[in-house]
């Protein structure tokens, strides 16, 4: 059993010897129980059946410590993704970009955009082609086909069940649909049909880019108003 695999018990006895801190709440009717951004627990339940309400809840500044710890071991364990951290990722920054021609540049708004452009950058790598080296080896360029899901940001890969928010290479020739991550492909994990392998994507480099670059902009443009906001020392 692994805590990763989501069948891993410890009792009571065993945690009693645990070299570290644990708590344990009882929680009653009504209570509502906070658990930190990756803090491993287990619930048990008494007195037979019951029922809770989870709410699990990402937000801008914690977007980084689940892209760069939870998404790593998920992928390493081959468990699937269930937030959609990528795609949630991507809409946020739209999100925050539009609720900006709304309202004026806070700096609540500005600390959401940098810790979404840190992961979105990330994110946006992950899938980059560099075609510079095509040329070299006289390559024609990599062309995408667009998406048809009628429900999209839904593919996981069928290597290492990671979550697919945008390209992947998929196979029209596999009975199951094969889907494979751009990570996968590059360390030569593939299908018995490599040659038939098609990059398909929902949504272009540039589009990505734009709102990249427009959020950047947006953050330079705050700083630039900062630095040139008369200090209190002068206005006094």
């Amino acid at each position: 059993s692994y805590i990763d695999h989501d069948n891993c018990f410890m009792s009571i006895e065993k945690l009693a010897h645990a070299p570290f801190n644990i708590y344990v709440i009882k929680q009653k009717q009504g209570d509502f129980v906070f658990i930190p951004p990756e803090a491993t627990h287990q619930v048990i339940n008494l007195g037979g059946r019951s029922i809770k309400i989870a709410w699990n809840r990402i937000v801008p500044e914690t977007t980084e410590i689940s892209y760069t710890s939870a998404l790593p071991n998920n992928r390493l364990f081959r468990k699937p993704e269930v937030y959609r951290i990528k795609a949630m990722t991507f809409f946020a920054l739209r999100k925050v970009l539009q609720s900006i021609r709304k309202k004026p540049l806070s700096e609540d708004i500005i600390k959401k955009l940098m810790c979404l452009l840190r992961v979105g950058f990330s994110i946006f790598s992950s899938e980059w082609i560099d075609e510079t080296i095509l040329s070299e080896w006289k390559i024609s360029r990599i062309k995408a086909t667009k998406s048809e899901d009628s429900t999209p940001h839904t593919r996981t890969c069928n290597w290492c069940n990671a979550d697919i928010w945008n390209r992947c290479y998929h196979c029209p020739k596999c009975e199951d649909d094969t889907d494979l991550c751009l990570e996968c492909v590059s360390f030569g994990r593939g299908c018995i049909h490599n040659d038939k392998l098609q990059l398909t994507q929902h949504f272009s480099p540039k589009t990505v880019v734009k709102d990249l670059l427009c959020a950047c902009s947006l953050v330079l443009v705050f700083q630039d108003q900062k630095v040139n906001e008369p200090s209190q020392n002068e206005n006094n």
